[in-house]
C-alpha cells in the first residue's frame, strides 16, 4: 500500500481532519507501537508498511527495551502525544490497528496478535 491511500484510510478511520496531524499522529502512534512489540516483530511488520510510517515503527522498537503498555496505558500515551482526549486517542489506536489488520500477510497479522494477546479485550488487533 502506497504512503498516501494508508494515510487517507487513517485520516478517514482517526477522525482527523488535518493531514499534518495525521502524519505526527500516525509517526507517534507507530513509534509507540515499535515500543510494545519485540524488536524482531517490530522490523518484520515494518517490513509491510509504507515509509515513512514503516521508519516509526523501526525507530520505537530500538529505542525502548520492549515497554510493553496495558491497552489503557498505550492508549494514554498516544493521547499524550497527540494532544487530545482518551477517548480521540483510542479512535485514533482503533483506526490505525484496523489498518493493519487488513493490510498485513496473515502470519505477520497472527504473530502481531499473539504479541498484543493482552489486550484482545479492550482493542481490537
Amino acid at each position: 500500500m502506497r504512503w498516501e491511500d494508508w494515510l487517507r484510510q487513517y485520516q478517514r478511520r482517526s477522525g482527523i481532519q488535518n493531514r499534518i496531524e495525521a502524519e505526527r499522529s500516525a509517526a507517534n502512534l507507530a513509534e509507540e507501537l515499535g515500543g510494545c512489540l519485540t524488536w524482531g516483530e517490530a522490523q518484520s511488520i515494518a517490513e509491510s508498511l509504507p515509509e515513512p510510517i514503516a521508519t516509526s515503527l523501526r525507530e520505537g522498537s530500538f529505542n525502548t527495551a520492549m515497554a510493553r503498555f496495558a491497552p489503557r496505558s498505550f492508549v494514554s500515551r498516544v493521547a499524550e502525544l497527540d494532544g487530545v482526549s482518551f477517548e480521540e486517542g483510542r479512535g485514533r489506536v482503533v483506526g490505525f490497528l484496523s489498518i493493519l489488520a487488513e493490510h498485513l500477510p496473515v502470519t505477520r497479522l497472527e504473530r502481531l496478535r499473539e504479541e498484543l494477546a493482552s489486550w484482545e479485550t479492550e482493542l481490537p488487533v
